[in-house]
């Protein structure tokens, strides 16, 4: 087992051993669009899973601004509540507390990997961890505590269709997008995820 593994696997033994949940946090750029819906798509999907909790930030978030109408629409649509998000900054304390962090554009990466290098380590594309997941046999899981290792491992490069484009201020079929690719890939993290530590 390399370090990065055994650093992985202690602070979801942490999680494991009653101290907290495994903590998702999705991470966008004004944290009202794409993060904000893939919080409450997986977070309502996980809702009887006491183990998780679900969260979301923005790299240059529009602190304490609802969901953009055109995707909170999209969750309206969907049956999901969107009414409680606010947006919040990404700060270093939400990257240490977050156990797996998923991204949307490779600039979430860079603006991580710039200021907090220390936690690039639990960063994932949404849609590389989607593809590499959705590629298992059927029945098969991956365990939460080794996903972004997995991902990592069988999809090494990020590839540009695992990026998922900024629907803000591009119109309702933007958003009409990006909601319909985000609640895909959560479906898909859902199911494919032994979520118990």
């Amino acid at each position: 087992m390399d370090e990065r593994t055994a650093r992985s696997r202690d602070r979801f033994g942490q999680a494991a051993s009653g101290r907290g949940p495994v903590r998702v946090v999705f991470v966008c750029t004004g944290n009202i669009c794409r993060s904000a819906f893939a919080q409450v798509s997986l977070a309502a999907r996980l809702s009887g899973n006491p183990g998780v909790v679900v969260g979301s930030a923005g790299v240059m978030a529009l602190v304490d601004s609802p969901m953009d109408p055109p995707m909170a629409a999209e969750a309206v649509h969907r049956g999901l509540d969107p009414t409680a998000h606010r947006a919040r900054q990404l700060t270093g304390r939400i990257l240490k507390e977050a156990d797996i962090v998923m991204v949307f554009g490779p600039e979430h990466v860079d603006w991580i990997a710039n200021g907090y290098p220390e936690h690039v380590e639990r960063v994932v594309s949404l849609g590389q961890a989607a593809a590499v997941l959705a590629a298992q046999p059927r029945r098969a899981l991956i365990r939460v505590q080794d996903l972004v290792t997995d991902v990592r491992q069988q999809r090494p490069e990020v590839a540009e269709e695992d990026w998922i484009a900024d629907p803000y201020h591009q119109g309702i079929e933007a958003a009409e997008r990006a909601a319909e690719r985000i609640w895909a890939d959560t479906e898909v993290l859902a199911r494919k995820i032994e979520w118990s530590v």
